[in-house]
């Protein structure tokens, strides 16, 4: 290739600037075009539930990204899911359609469902509450009503964010979180996850002890957990403690509210998306607490 090489291009599909991934994906097709890149035949894979960076992806792909990818390993046909936001739809739908790469484009959040309050349905650690998504929507510029409810997703979404580093932040003291200048940069579109919560805390914790040895102390006595099993300073393992402990009651109750999943499901219906909610996480099975949890609209 020329000045810039493959690796180099794919990479600059995930810069924050849209203007900057739309000229690396052309960029990518010409050189498909001159043959100096091949693409494999679509075949028989397909992906339908990826997130991208608009609310969390771990390699911090973007829906340009994820369309590639799709494309150049073959698969017969890929799909968003974003948390609460509508915010790559276009971009995704776009680029698929650049690369004729069969696509669809869905959000997904979290609803309460009063009828299993006491049971942990598939989302870890939180009785009563499941994720549910809308598939199908083919833009990501939704007015009138529409775009009102995907603003409350968002508005709701943040709330919930904020309540939570608030009470991890009492716990994890010294190491706290300022939302505003530690969470939000992580992400393009200002919609931060959990996920991005415990990356900023990680990240944070590093900066407040230098030594590694004061840092695994921290994270050990914290987390309740050996000083081996964390996955220091900010890898995968040690997010994933961090959030399990959160979400558990050890750290902070996340007394959030989620909407009624009856609400949530007229919602989706009504935006030109079909309705769906991710299977069961193994046979329903009682919470061995947090019952008194109140998690309602």
């Amino acid at each position: 290739m020329a000045e810039r090489d493959l690796k180099t291009l794919e990479a600059e599909l995930d810069s924050f600037d849209p203007a900057e991934r739309s000229e690396a994906l052309s960029a990518l097709r010409e050189e498909v075009r001159r043959g100096r890149v091949v693409l494999a035949d679509p075949g028989l894979d397909v992906n339908l539930h990826c997130h991208t960076f608009f609310s969390y992806n771990t390699y911090g792909y973007s829906p340009t990204k994820i369309a590639w990818l799709g494309r150049k390993l073959g698969w017969a046909a890929a799909g968003i899911a974003d948390f609460d936001v509508l915010d790559g739809v276009g971009e995704f739908l776009s680029a698929s359609a650049a690369l004729n790469l069969r696509a669809s484009a869905g959000m997904e959040t979290r609803v309460y469902v009063p009828e299993f309050a006491d049971f942990v349905i598939n989302s870890p650690g939180e009785p009563g509450i499941s994720y549910h998504m809308g598939v199908g929507f083919p833009t990501s510029q939704l007015g009138g009503t529409s775009g009102a409810f995907i603003e409350r997703l968002r508005g709701l979404s943040e709330d919930r964010n904020r309540g939570l580093v608030e009470r991890v932040n009492r716990y994890l003291s010294p190491v706290m979180l300022d939302y505003d200048r530690d969470v939000l940069p992580l992400t393009p579109g200002g919609n931060a996850t959990e996920r991005h919560i415990c990356l900023a805390y990680a990240r944070k914790a590093r900066c407040t002890f230098s030594d590694s040895s004061a840092l695994g102390r921290l994270w050990a006595d914290k987390l309740g957990t050996e000083p081996d099993a964390l996955d220091l300073p900010e890898g995968p393992g040690l997010q994933s403690l961090i959030r399990s402990t959160a979400g558990s009651g050890t750290c902070s109750r996340i007394l959030a509210r989620f909407p009624d999943w009856r609400r949530r499901i007229v919602g989706f219906s009504r935006r030109a998306a079909f309705p769906c909610r991710p299977g069961w996480m193994g046979p329903p099975r009682e919470s061995s607490g947090c019952g008194s949890c109140s998690k309602s609209e």
